[in-house]
């Protein structure tokens, strides 16, 4: 599925965007694992472990992601470089597809690289510990659209 691109000014001045992932974000998500990786003990995954990972197989994760029906990545950017992403699985069932799992895999989402933290971005204000601005809306996840 395909996620039209948002634009927004971060509180420092920064612009941030989010988007659906494409071919050229490849080398950069592969950087990206490695380092977030490093940052902290609360990804299922060490950074000498993402060894496995390369730019053919990230290439087809996001094409096979932007084409899928029920499934959507989104990359965020912050000055031109890879800040955050993560995956929303919609269910696909008449009963549940209004429901939707975002991450994929006991938290598996790609966290925010370290100096790019910001309530805007990740969608959740700590000072409430929910939705706090408008761009997760702007996508349509909080009505699970």
């Amino acid at each position: 599925m395909q996620i039209e691109e948002i634009r927004f000014q971060l509180k420092d001045g920064r612009f941030a965007v989010l988007r659906s992932p494409r071919a050229e974000d490849a080398e950069g998500t592969l950087q990206y694992l490695a380092q977030s990786a490093g940052e902290t003990e609360f990804i299922l995954r060490y950074p000498e472990e993402c060894g496995k990972y390369t730019l053919e197989g990230e290439r087809a994760l996001f094409e096979q992601q932007n084409a899928s029906p029920n499934n959507a990545m989104i990359m965020c950017l912050v000055d031109g470089k890879i800040a955050g992403n993560c995956e929303i699985r919609f269910f696909a069932g008449m009963k549940t597809r209004h429901r939707a799992r975002v991450g994929g895999h006991c938290h598996s989402e790609r966290l925010l690289e370290s100096g790019y933290w910001h309530p805007h971005v990740s969608g959740i204000d700590p000072a409430v510990g929910r939705e706090a601005g408008p761009e997760s809306d702007r996508i349509g996840i909080c009505r699970g659209q």
